[in-house]
Parts: C-alpha cells; structure tokens; sequence
C-alpha cells in the first residue's frame, strides 16, 4: 500500500472509448490521486473535447503510435504510483505497463483470458463452470460450424466490447449474410445461444444481469446485481436499473456463479463486470470483463452512492478493499438508464428526434442525455454505438418503472432516411 506523505499519488489512466469519460474520470480523481492522461488521437470528437478541458490541471500524454517502451519511459519520468483503465481497449496495454513498471494489475496472462472470448471460454469449461458449444468461424468454415454449433446462436467478435459486430443467429441464411458483411480483418466466435427462462419473457426486465465486482490482492466484493431491460431483435441493450427485481434465492446463485467465475479466471486485481444469463435451468455465464461495465458507475453512484471510478484509482495504488470504506445498501426507489436505442434493420441517417423535449419533462425522469444529432450515421453491427442517447431517472415502485419505460417508448420517435441496400 501507498505510504502516506501527505503528498497526492500519481495514477496513469489509459483511456479509449469504454465505460466512462474523460471529466467523469478527472472528478472522481480530485483528494484521491494526480491523473497522468494518456490517449490516442484516433478517440471520438467529444472525448477529444473533454481531453483539451484538463490540459491546463493535470498531465496528458497523446501517445499515438508510441511504442510500449516510448510509454514506459513517459510513466517512468511521471513517476506513477498507479496505473489503469477503463476500456476494453486498452486492457493488454494496461498489464504490460504494469509487469514492467511493478505496480498493481492482474498478470497479462489472466487479461488475455478476460478479453480473449475464446480463452475465456475454454478456462470455463474446464473449471466445469459453463459448457455450451462454441467455435472460432469465418468466411471459410462457416457452413461446417454451423451444422456443428447449430441455432440460434451468437456470432461476436473474439475480442471487443458494447456488442459492436455482436448478433444472434437463427438460420443458415442470416449467418451467411452476417459473416460475408462483417469485417474480414475481425476474429470471430460463434456459439451456442443461452435461452432466456421462460417466465421471465414478455416482462419489463430482460433475461440476463451483470454482477460489479472489486478485487484488492485476490479479495473480492460484490458490489451489486444490475438488472437489464430486454434486448432488441438485433441484440442491442435497451437499458438498466437497480436493484435487481428478482428473488433472494436467485440473486443468491448469480452471486455464487459469479464468484466462481471469477476464481477460475485467477481474478485478483481491479474491477469486473460478469454478464449472465438467467435460463430455465438458472444462471449462465455469458462473459466476463475484466473492467468497469458500460455506464454502470453512473447508475450505481446515483443509487448506491457508491463511486466505482474513486474506488478504481484507489485500488490502483493499493488501498485495501476494507479502506475504501463504503456500505452496499440502496438508496430508496428504482434507478435507471433507458436508452434511446435505434432497432435498425438496415443502416440509417437520424432525420429528426421527436419526443425527447417531452420526456424530459416527465416526473420520473432526472435529465435526458443526446448522444447522435440529426445527421448522424446508424448501423445495426455497432451494438451500444448506436445508442442516441440515454434517459436518467427514477421511479418509487417497480410498476412505475415499467409505466415510465413503456411511456418513453411511446413518447420518443426517430425519423431516418434509410441508405439504399447494396
């Protein structure tokens, strides 16, 4: 652990696209840490954006094209004390920094596990763990996986996040035209489809969840059970709340799956973001990431107080999970994220939003945030890409959330101007 000298840490983040953004990450820094910035140029227009606000507070670093020991010498003359990340991306990197510079991470080979779907797949399967078929496919073999894996099934990238390139698979002719569209340079998976239990289908939940965890030195602790909305037909998430809807005796076997998930992995540092699927023989892991999930720390801050992106830089330069010091209790209510999801069938043009100025005014809702404008190109492979923007809020009940979702969904209309099928 860091000795106090009363003289702040310095952490390295590595930053992509992932699960949070440039300022949220230089709030939860301040009376934590000092940032060392590091990004790549390549970052959406809006992160490159809020980079140019901290330029005057605190180090940054653009480190396209820099080279692993060009990145080692930046963090060596900073004289870190911490280093991590937030994105899927920048996971690898991340625990090569780390090897080579002594400080706090899982070993590299456990990150290949975490970012790799068919490692990860395999170590599973081996702990005895999860069993469902799966295969590596492409342009060639497609055909034959397919009689071996048989539908539906999930075809998704073996490395990647947010579901881009992500969709489930009924028939012989679907996979043809996914596989034959999709990027060639990708390296695909192709497996069994996980169905979802039977009584939980056609409700305002969907069936699957993901368990927030941390981890200190090989100690864990499950921050929460996120409950999700339902998928769209292309495989798109809709959305999120807390607390989870479900029964004690259910939350108890996720959590229980989870953690053994997780060991298996050799998970001992960092935070992790376990996807499962809630089937009519119980829980199944869909995958586990070895980061902060996609807009989970908003919703957990607002009804948990509970900040994960504080409690990540803290864990980076070795505060024990005990001196982190926070109780896992809800605050009272239903807390959400509804997003403004585009259920494309082809690629599209947003022409015109109608609705959003509306539900912003609804009771329930906190703030409406925009994340595409009229003009902005949509394509159904880009999974949370697609997302238009997203709605915050709040209900007391379970039944007023499901009222205000559907009323959202009622409300919100998006126009498009459809690209022409080639």
């Amino acid at each position: 652990m860091l000795m106090n000298t009363g003289k702040k840490a310095k952490i390295a983040v590595l930053y992509a696209p992932g699960a949070t953004s440039v300022l949220t990450i230089k709030a939860a820094s301040i009376n934590v840490c000092d940032l060392v910035f590091l990004y790549d140029q390549d970052c959406p227009e809006n992160d490159l954006k809020q980079v140019d606000l901290i330029r005057d507070y605190i180090s940054v670093y653009d480190i396209s094209n820099k080279s692993i020991d060009e990145v080692t010498s930046i963090l060596i003359n900073e004289d870190v004390q911490g280093i991590l990340t937030f994105s899927e991306y920048k996971l690898r990197m991340t625990s090569i920094l780390s090897e080579k510079l002594g400080l706090i991470g899982n070993p590299y080979d456990v990150v290949l596990d975490l970012t790799d779907k068919l490692r990860q797949r395999e170590i599973l399967k081996n702990n005895n763990i999860e069993n469902i078929k799966y295969a590596v496919i492409n342009r060639e073999n497609y055909k034959q996986i397919a009689e071996q894996i048989g539908f539906p099934s999930i075809l998704k990238p073996r490395e990647g996040a947010g579901s881009k390139w992500t969709q489930k698979v009924c028939n012989i002719n679907e996979l043809d035209t996914f596989i034959n569209s999709f990027p060639e340079n990708i390296e695909y998976v192709f497996e069994e489809y996980l169905e979802g239990a039977k009584a939980f289908q056609n409700e305002y939940y969907g069936d699957y969840v993901s368990v927030e965890s941390i981890h200190r030195h090989g100690d864990s602790k499950q921050i929460c059970i996120t409950a999700k909305t339902p998928l769209t037909d292309k495989y798109a998430e809709t959305g999120m709340f807390i607390p989870s809807p479900f029964s004690d005796e259910l939350n108890l076997k996720i959590l229980e799956l989870e953690k053994k998930a997780i060991d298996a992995l050799g998970v001992k540092e960092g935070i992790t973001h376990t996807e499962i699927k809630l089937t009519d023989y119980g829980p199944r892991i869909i995958e586990v990431n070895g980061r902060l999930g996609g807009y989970v720390s908003e919703i957990i801050k607002r009804g948990m107080s509970i900040d994960l992106v504080k409690i990540a830089l803290k864990l980076s330069i070795g505060e024990s999970l005990d001196s982190v010091n926070f109780d896992i209790e809800y605050s009272d209510g239903v807390y959400y994220q509804i997003f403004i999801q585009a259920d494309l069938a082809q690629d599209a043009t947003i022409k015109k939003l109608n609705g959003i100025d509306e539900v912003s005014e609804f009771d329930d809702v906190t703030y409406v945030e925009l994340r595409k404008n009229p003009g902005d190109f949509l394509s159904y492979r880009f999974g949370t890409e697609n997302n238009i923007g997203i709605v915050y809020g709040e209900s007391d009940s379970y039944k007023k959330f499901k009222d205000v979702i559907d009323t959202i969904r009622d409300t919100i209309n998006i126009e498009y101007e459809y690209e022409e099928c080639v």
